[in-house]
């Protein structure tokens, strides 16, 4: 038996059953035959139907104590299986990650965890700005694919939005970061025009390997580039990830693969940040 779980009498203002609770009741269950026109409570107590398929309940007396009110398993059921359905129906809310071969090794189901989101990795080595653009497109049409070729979809509910780009970009860029300002920025604005509900997350570029003697100044440079961005579009904030990989001033070598890809260890860095995005908390990812 299933009981309340009020603490005082049903003169209690905390408890009550109306008619409706009870019309549901039994018009769930397999043998409702009960009448569509009651509708209130003094309905219920003298309809002889109602006697009869609710006498495993004890219908309540607001004005007198009275024995607690009692609910067959048999009863509810049917309320539980139809919400189960309703759940399952219902699409989670999403985080759409689009970034480059940086992000590609991140694990969208070890992210979303047991938490009731989603994660969809769509991140592809080579993508620039401009691919991020046309992913975002995709995207709001429905055709775009994540990072195993699996369609997204157009069903997804999209919550967040995370853009990791900018490591293809700045590489050869030996004039300086300055001429990716107004991309940077037009990306940053079409995914809040196409996604006005959801938030938008740019991340910052994690340090890389001294494979040009202006990539150093490159990397901050842009950060400080895609930061203005974020503060200049609404619903857009900058994540930043490259403190993360510097001790003293130096990358740390044990966080790379290379002078450029995230070891392991640096992807779970990079998941911290997700996860806390993802599923709206802070969280400890032990590396």
């Amino acid at each position: 038996m299933v009981k309340s779980k009020a603490n005082s009498c049903y003169s209690c203002p905390e408890f009550k059953v109306n008619g409706d609770d009870l019309k549901l009741i039994a018009n769930l269950s397999d043998k409702a035959d009960v009448d569509n026109d009651l509708n209130s409570l003094e309905d219920w107590e003298q309809h002889p139907k109602c006697q009869k398929k609710l006498k495993h309940i004890v219908l309540p007396n607001p004005d007198a104590v009275g024995p607690r009110f009692c609910l067959s398993f048999r009863r509810v059921k049917p309320i539980l299986e139809k919400k189960l359905v309703q759940d399952a129906s219902t699409e989670p809310p999403s985080t759409v990650l689009i970034g480059t071969s940086v992000t590609k090794r991140i694990n969208s189901s070890k992210i979303a965890g047991r938490a009731t989101c989603k994660f969809v990795n769509c991140s592809t080595s080579g993508d620039r700005i401009q691919d991020a653009s046309d992913k975002l497109d995709k995207l709001y049409a429905g055709t775009l694919t994540d990072c195993s070729d699996k369609p997204v979809g157009s069903n997804l509910e999209i919550k967040n939005i995370i853009l990791s780009v900018g490591t293809n970009d700045i590489r050869r860029k030996s004039n300086g970061v300055s001429s990716l300002y107004l991309p940077v920025r037009a990306l940053l604005k079409k995914a809040g025009d196409l996604f006005p509900n959801c938030q938008v997350y740019v991340q910052s570029v994690i340090p890389m390997g001294y494979e040009f003697s202006w990539t150093a100044s490159n990397v901050m440079s842009f950060n400080s580039l895609l930061r203005r961005c974020a503060k200049e579009i609404p619903n857009c904030s900058y994540l930043d990830v490259f403190e993360d990989f510097i001790h003293r001033g130096y990358p740390i070598k044990s966080l790379f693969f290379d002078h450029l890809h995230p070891s392991a260890r640096g992807t779970a860095v990079l998941a911290r940040s997700f996860i806390a995005v993802t599923r709206g908390r802070n969280f400890s990812v032990k590396i």
